[in-house]
């Protein structure tokens, strides 16, 4: 699973980071929780259960008190430059696997978002 732990700007903003991410994750068949967007559910129809929100408020405490990084238990994904999206995506991949955490606004696919762009639009 990824989780997406950190937004970046406001509405518009979150809403292409998200994108990109999701989009990203449906492709490839990775679990993928926007724990970020949490505030601005109520505003889609976004398929949040309650013991979610809570579980990933919970974490976003922790990993504040931790700061957690590549070299700790969880992996922590900063996507930060554009110009790294593959590397970026060989990352995410692990994703299946394990839980991985991820922030920035540098991870882009393009591709990805035209594809399920008909899902995108009507999830958001």
């Amino acid at each position: 699973m990824v989780v997406l732990i950190r937004s970046y700007g406001n509405h518009g903003n979150r809403l292409f980071q998200n994108l990109h991410l999701e989009a990203f994750c449906r492709e490839y068949g990775i679990e993928y929780f926007n724990a970020a967007f949490l505030d601005m559910a109520r505003m889609f129809a976004l398929p949040y259960r309650l013991y979610s929100s809570l579980f990933f408020r919970m974490f976003f405490v922790m990993r504040r008190l931790f700061q957690l990084n590549r070299n700790q238990r969880f992996p922590y994904i900063h996507c930060a430059d554009s110009d790294r999206s593959e590397e970026y995506r060989r990352q995410l991949i692990s994703g299946k696997e394990r839980l991985v955490f991820a922030d920035g606004w540098g991870f882009r696919a393009y591709d990805l978002v035209e594809k399920h762009s008909e899902y995108l639009r009507e999830k958001y």
